[in-house]
Formats: C-alpha cells, sequence, structure tokens
C-alpha cells in the first residue's frame, strides 16, 4: 500500500513538474473604443438625400483583445480577438437589442519564434503585415493575412526581412486550385539619424483567379473583390482567363539628425497586369517635415502626389494596390476618420495631390491635447475619367484635375486616466466638383463631422 501511495505522490510530481515546464505565461493588451458621430453629407452630393450620409448620427463600437503567450525569450504566440466594428441597434453586429449575434472575429493568431542559436526570427499565422510605411502608411498592402515571415539581421545596421502571404486560395467554381499569393523582401538599413528601407513584393496567381473570384456571393468575396478591382480592370468581363502578376518597388525614409528637425518620406511605384490587353501602372510619393523644438506645438508640413488617369480609356495610370492604409488626414481619405479605423476607399482610388499643416502635441492644460489640421487636395485623373465606371470612378470619392477640397479638422483628447482617452473630433470639408465634368445631376456641397467616445487601452 505504502508503494502504491509513494509512486502515485511520484507520478504526480512527475505531472505537476511537465506542466510547468510547458506551461505559458498569459498577458492581455486591448483597445476598446465606443464613438458616437454626427456627420452630414460626406458624399458630397446635396442631391442625393437618401444617399446614407445626409445629416447621420450613429454610435459605434469596436473590442480588440490581445493574448499574448511566452513560453521564454525565444517562443511567444499571441491571439487578438475582435467584437466589431458594431454599429448600435443594428443587426447581426453584436450591438443590437439582445446582443445575441455571434460577432466575435479572429483578428490575429500567430507564433513567433527565434532559431536556436541565432538571432533569426520566425512568424507564421494570421498577422498583421504591412510594407514598410512613411508618414501616412502604405498604400499597397496593410492588414491582416496569412503570412510565414522571416526578421534575420546582417549586422547591426543591416537586416532582412522576407515572407510569403497568402489572401486567398481554393474560390470560385470552375478551379479548385485557385489561390493569391504575395511575396516580399525588405531591407531595412539604420545609421545615426537616418533609416531608409527599400522592399520589393510581387503578387501572382493561377489562371482564372480574377474571374473566379467575381463569380462568389458578395459575402463570400471578402476583401478579395476590392483589391483585384484595386490591382487592375473595372470591368468583371476583362478578367478572362488571365493570371494575376503584379509587382511593388518602393522605400521609406526617416531623418532625425538634424533634430529639432525631422523628416519622413516614402515612394512606391508598382504595376499589374491582371487581364487581357489591359495593364496598370503608377506610383506615389509623400514627404513630411516637422519641427520638435516647440514646447507646446509641434508644426508639420506635409505633401503627398499619386498618379492618376489620362483621357485614354487604355490602360490605367494609377497605383495598383492589395489591402493598403494610407490616410493623409483625418476625414476625405479616412473614411471612418475621427471616429474609427475605416475602409481607405478614397484613399485606393489614388490620383490626387495634396499639401498640408499639421499642428500636433498642442497642449497647454495637463491631460489635455490638441491637434489641427488642414489640407488641400486636388485630383491628377484627367476629366473625362469620371463616371466613366461606377467601380473605379465615383463622385465623392474620385478627384480629377477639375475637382479639388479644403479639410479642417480638430482633435481633442483628454486623459481621464493613464488608461483611459476622451475624444472630441471636429472636421469641415469645403468641396468643388466641377459640375461640367460630373453632369448636372450632381450638386456638390460641403460636408462636416463631428464625433466624441472614449478609447480603454491596457
Amino acid at each position: 500500500m505504502k508503494r502504491i501511495v509513494v509512486l502515485a505522490t511520484l507520478l504526480a510530481m512527475v505531472i505537476g513538474t511537465a506542466s510547468m515546464a510547458s506551461a505559458a505565461d498569459i498577458t492581455a493588451t486591448g483597445s476598446w473604443k465606443i464613438f458616437a458621430a454626427w456627420s452630414d453629407n460626406l458624399d458630397f452630393d446635396d442631391n442625393n438625400v437618401d444617399s446614407g450620409d445626409e445629416s447621420d448620427f450613429d454610435v459605434w463600437q469596436r473590442f480588440r483583445t490581445q493574448f499574448n503567450f511566452t513560453a521564454n525569450e525565444n517562443l511567444t504566440g499571441a491571439l487578438q480577438l475582435e467584437i466589431g466594428t458594431s454599429t448600435w441597434g443594428e443587426p447581426n453586429g453584436g450591438a443590437d437589442l439582445g446582443g445575441d449575434d455571434v460577432a466575435i472575429e479572429v483578428k490575429h493568431g500567430y507564433v513567433n519564434w527565434v532559431w536556436p542559436n541565432t538571432d533569426v526570427s520566425l512568424t507564421a499565422g494570421l498577422l498583421p503585415l504591412a510594407l514598410p510605411t512613411g508618414r501616412f502608411g502604405n498604400p499597397v498592402m496593410d492588414d491582416d493575412v496569412a503570412a510565414f515571415v522571416v526578421n534575420a539581421p546582417i549586422t547591426d545596421n543591416v537586416g532582412v526581412l522576407a515572407g510569403w502571404a497568402r489572401p486567398g486560395s481554393n474560390l470560385g467554381t470552375d478551379s479548385r486550385n485557385a489561390y493569391m499569393d504575395v511575396v516580399f523582401a525588405v531591407v531595412p538599413l539604420t545609421f545615426d539619424g537616418i533609416g531608409v528601407t527599400p522592399y520589393f513584393a510581387r503578387a501572382y496567381s493561377n489562371d482564372n483567379f480574377g474571374a473566379d473570384v467575381l463569380k462568389l456571393d458578395e459575402e463570400d468575396q471578402g476583401q478579395l473583390a476590392d483589391a483585384l478591382y484595386q490591382l487592375a480592370p473595372s470591368d468583371p468581363n476583362s478578367f478572362g482567363d488571365e493570371e494575376l502578376d503584379a509587382w511593388w518597388a518602393g522605400f521609406a525614409f526617416n531623418m532625425t539628425m538634424f533634430d529639432p528637425f525631422t523628416m519622413d518620406a516614402s515612394f512606391v511605384y508598382g504595376s499589374a497586369d491582371a487581364s487581357k490587353n489591359f495593364d496598370r501602372s503608377g506610383w506615389l510619393a509623400d514627404i513630411a517635415v516637422a519641427y520638435n523644438g516647440f514646447d507646446v506645438v509641434t508644426p508639420e508640413l506635409f505633401f503627398t502626389y499619386s498618379t492618376g488617369e489620362d483621357d485614354d480609356r487604355g490602360d490605367s495610370e494609377r497605383l495598383p494596390t492589395i489591402a493598403g492604409d494610407y490616410a493623409p488626414d483625418k476625414v476625405f481619405f479616412n473614411s471612418g476618420g475621427l471616429v474609427i479605423d475605416g475602409p481607405q476607399d478614397m484613399a485606393a482610388q489614388g490620383g490626387y495631390w495634396a499639401l498640408g499643416l499639421n499642428l500636433k502635441d498642442i497642449s497647454f492644460l495637463n491631460g489635455l491635447t490638441h491637434e489641427f489640421n488642414i489640407m488641400y487636395a486636388q485630383g491628377t485623373n484627367d476629366e473625362n475619367f469620371a463616371n466613366a465606371d461606377a467601380n473605379i470612378s465615383k463622385f465623392g470619392h474620385t478627384l480629377t484635375e477639375e475637382d479639388s477640397i479644403w479639410e479642417f479638422s480638430l482633435v481633442n483628447e483628454y486623459q481621464i486616466y493613464d488608461e483611459l482617452t476622451a475624444t472630441l473630433g471636429l472636421a469641415y470639408i469645403a468641396a468643388d466638383y466641377d459640375e461640367d465634368t460630373w453632369g448636372s445631376q450632381y450638386d456638390s456641397a460641403d460636408g462636416a463631422r463631428m464625433s466624441i467616445g472614449i478609447e480603454y487601452k491596457f
């Protein structure tokens, strides 16, 4: 009997030790947002009273929580869940009467480990993937996607980051081997006061991939249909049986060696062929210069330019994109601006230049900060491009050489607690869309937005 007790005790100790050895430290971080917003005429069409943008008031919420699992300094995992973005009262969003909708999404789920006896880091799973960004993001790729990434330092100043991502596979009705892949390589170069990060990316697919995606129901298409429109054709029939073949080359640059003056810049050129007799190629560049020598304000001057369509209805002259996140302002180029991170519908259109001034980090009272922005934007698309196709040219979303806007915004933040921030945002957009370009059915009018909300970060 004693022998059995001893054996049982030893077995319990072994099992307990094994459990402790395989255990991971778990920590949680998150960003929980609740915002209310009133907006007026943000499609800039005063005639379209049924547009949904006419004197709207809504309340949104989005709860992102990430669980980090740390086995040791060389092995970690992450799982991020999201509830939202949900509009209060709308069904199937998790914020309507009863609140019983299935609204929890898996946003991230990946493993990161360091290869033994090296400094090489590997990450695999559903993860946030962004090509190098300048001051305002990357217009080509900045989204969550299933990917495998290798990060290898070469020297103290030079590294290599490379990977493969799969935005979609096994879609469509005619092919059981449909896929879309993205491969990329990034070379970070960091020196005293200067950083340069050149990169290259390529997207490719099987034959017939574009047509396969567009045969699906809208819900099953997800973001892939939007990506296809941004990569090349405007007419779904033009996809035919062609494969996707696209590439991008660019760099991000930052300089602090002349502090308190700092500079950020980026450039990217891309070319895509995704349909018969149709190519798309273009570029985008930006620069932002800030002065950090004042105690109560940081002024920043910025300029951005992207190529636009000419009057030829042949090949496209705009930068092809996949799923970028690029917004030099608060509202016009950021559809969800002043409220919550929104889809970059307007920025993805391309074909504009913008000049602006940001007055950041304005503070006169402890815990209260302000940011004031003013921006002028004009199109680089030929006026004959307007209304050419609803998928790529839309009034209120596309700027031609005859169209322009002024945007003024003010964001006020108050730190209630270290983890809780209240925000009040105000924005006004003076729009000048050319009636001769778009037609007499449109009557451009100014737009406005006011938002108020809280964010709990932990």
